[in-house]
């Protein structure tokens, strides 16, 4: 039997709408996805950044013309353990560049235009926090260096540093994995303290990430740069050997605490901090005797992003993640470039709030790229600012779209073009700009085999309560998505009907917090859970809908009215338990918001 309660409050409650902008300012301009002008990758290399450097395609190696072995001279030289034959046997054992991994440059050329990462990658720093005010965390040098030189890495620096300042810096992982390789890394390579994570993506494909001249402690780099054996004729090398031993106290080596904090076997987190920035290996301008000329002495990290080939995992190429390679000027670094080769970094975490409109915009191809999908948006103004909220999740399924922003009639035509390729509007919401006007905004799905849907907007409480009838309670069909909200003092409701399966379904709308809490506590109880969840922030206070099924093993947590300054707390606690946003909306300036989350492989 499906059912459905209708609270209504004695009297209509004033319209209460979003500040957004100045007084009497217009709105933050807002348009579909895809009318944005974007970074994109294009097909000609010549349209991207600046002219390519003819030389790329040939000489696409290390600075000193030969391939990493740093890798596999590490594992050869650690004890015979278990350890070690897990690395030769299992891991990667090379690292090579692009045009040494494969037979050809045209090869190469394919793989890296097509390679997309198999998990989200952060960068791996922040550089919106520094130490101290006027400095800034950010890009030294590219696959090249500026000067043009092969790099094939990135080089991280804190830049405007008081020269009586430490420069370093926490260095972060760029993505979950596990910590398979730590060691000092000397002559001819010449990484210093290194730290190697494997990744893996939920399609169980492989990635690798190499963080260099790192700290593990003064007295420990000391000893570890006076053991290393230079090659002849080496003075970079004997004078950094003098640094050593004539002024082991100078600054740039840090100090004890400044160890590694991780250690071998270690799984970590994205964004966990895995040691200090340092200059092991690495420090230059230094006098005959080894004294630096600064208390900086080239203190950066040098991350490398290696690839497994297709054909042997072993074998790890080394990759771009900014996707520039033959480009020389940093300015091709800028995240608004066109690219020939996809950019890996990701624009913000896949789960995220906070995050404006042209930072949410920027890469969309991103996320696609790596087989995610939204899973809930949520639109929303906070001082003026026009911002996202919401989640993308591993999907097998890329059939999806996204359009925002929509007035009601460019909204209409969206979702006519896109049911025509088979689309519906899956999750659907509406905010109040400025104005007093709706705006839509939408996630499409494709339509699931011998599904039939009908899909609803600006119905009004009669139109809606005979569709319901129409089909759910005669045709036996179930609310897939459901959003009340006014528009001119007028109650309007959007919903989607779907025949997709027969299980129990529940409305509720227009309850109060107190109404929303208390039929939700009762729903266990009932056997149902709880499936979608919304607030109608034009009323003050908001009033909340939600619908729920009888699904068996699902026990979801839902959050109703919370205050958006403990969501983040909230969400890391949920993510600890193992449960995945499913369900998300901020509204009320940004300060307010309700959400649903569930264990994974537990709900439908």
């Amino acid at each position: 039997m499906k059912l459905k309660k209708t609270f209504s409050s004695a009297a209509l409650l004033p319209l209460v709408l979003s500040a957004c902008g100045a007084p009497g300012g217009d709105e933050p301009p807002i348009m579909p996805l895809d009318n944005l002008e974007q970074p994109a990758l294009v097909s000609d290399i010549s349209q991207t950044c600046i002219t390519p450097d003819p030389s790329g395609f040939e000489s696409l190696e290390t600075a000193a013309g030969g391939e990493l072995d740093e890798w596999s001279e590490a594992i050869n030289a650690l004890p015979a353990s278990a350890t070690r034959t897990d690395l030769q046997n299992r891991l990667l054992t090379r690292l090579r560049s692009p045009y040494s991994a494969f037979a050809t440059p045209a090869e190469a050329q394919s793989f890296l235009r097509s390679f997309r990462t198999p998990l989200p990658l952060r960068l791996p720093f922040t550089s919106n926090a520094p130490y101290l005010a006027g400095t800034e965390v950010k890009l030294g040098h590219g696959w090249r260096y500026n000067g043009g030189g092969i790099h094939r890495g990135l080089d991280i620096s804190r830049f405007n540093t008081p020269a009586d300042k430490d420069p370093s810096f926490d260095v972060l992982a760029i993505a979950d994995g596990k910590v398979i390789g730590i060691y000092f890394d000397g002559p001819p390579g010449g990484g210093g303290n290194t730290v190697v994570l494997e990744h893996t993506g939920a399609n169980g494909k492989k990635l690798y990430s190499f963080y260099m001249h790192l700290r593990n402690g003064r007295a420990h780099d000391v000893a570890a740069v006076k053991a290393i054996t230079c090659p002849a004729g080496d003075d970079g090398c004997a004078r950094y050997k003098s640094m050593a031993t004539n002024y082991p106290n100078h600054p740039s080596w840090g100090s004890d605490t400044d160890t590694l904090s991780v250690s071998l076997g270690q799984w970590v987190t994205q964004g966990q901090k895995i040691a200090k920035s340092g200059n092991t290996m690495t420090a230059g301008s230094l006098e005959a005797d080894g004294k630096p000329a600064s208390n900086h002495a080239n203190n950066h990290l040098h991350v490398y992003i290696g690839a497994p080939t297709p054909t042997d995992p072993k074998i790890a190429v080394e990759v771009d993640p900014y996707g520039v390679y033959e480009k020389v000027s940093t300015g091709c670094y800028d995240g608004f470039q066109d690219t020939y080769y996809p950019r890996l970094w990701m624009p913000h975490s896949p789960d995220f709030h906070g995050v404006t409109w042209a930072t949410f915009t920027e890469l969309p191809e991103y996320y696609s790229g790596m087989s995610y999908r939204p899973k809930t948006l949520s639109y929303y103004e906070q001082d003026g600012v026009l911002r996202v909220a919401g989640s993308y999740q591993y999907s097998t399924d890329m059939q999806w779209g996204v359009q925002a922003g929509l007035d009601s009639a460019g909204f209409d035509t969206q979702v006519d073009l896109w049911r025509q390729s088979g689309y519906v509007p899956r999750e659907t919401r509406i905010r109040i700009n400025s104005a007093g006007q709706a705006r839509y905004s939408t996630l499409f799905g494709k339509l699931r085999t011998n599904e039939q849907v009908r899909f609803e907007h600006r119905l009004t409480q009669a139109s809606l309560d005979s569709l319901y009838k129409t089909y759910v309670v005669d045709a036996g069909w179930r609310v897939e998505d459901f959003f009340p909200y006014r528009e001119g003092g007028v109650q309007y409701y959007a919903v989607l009907f779907s025949n997709f399966d027969t299980n129990t379904r529940w409305l509720l709308y227009g309850l109060s917090k107190a109404q929303a809490l208390s039929e939700l506590a009762a729903l266990p109880g009932q056997g149902m859970h709880v499936d979608n969840i919304v607030a109608d922030p034009t009323y003050s206070p908001p009033r909340f809908a939600f619908t729920a099924n009888d699904a068996s093993g699902c026990v979801p947590h839902v959050y109703v009215d919370g205050a958006m300054s403990l969501y983040q707390s909230i969400y890391e606690n949920e993510a600890d338990q193992g449960y995945r946003l499913q369900k998300l909306q901020v509204y009320n300036n940004g300060a307010s918001f309700t959400a649903l989350f569930d264990r994974v492989g537990t709900c439908p």
